[in-house]
């Protein structure tokens, strides 16, 4: 029975140290945090048939 108190125990302590040391982190790779979910971003390659069309255009 003190196996499964143990592991909860060490869990909050986990919890604990990582929000406390971790959590106001900044993003460097490029993500967009938004509430708690953190999304990758990623650019959008121009469109070489818009460009051709300004192109005639003008």
């Amino acid at each position: 029975m003190a196996g499964p108190a143990a592991a909860i125990v060490g869990c909050a302590i986990t919890i604990f140290l990582a929000l406390d040391n971790f959590g106001e982190q900044a993003i460097v790779d490029g993500g967009v945090k938004q509430g708690l979910k953190v999304e990758r971003v990623v650019p959008v390659p121009a469109d070489s048939s818009h460009e051709q069309s300004e192109k005639e255009v003008s």
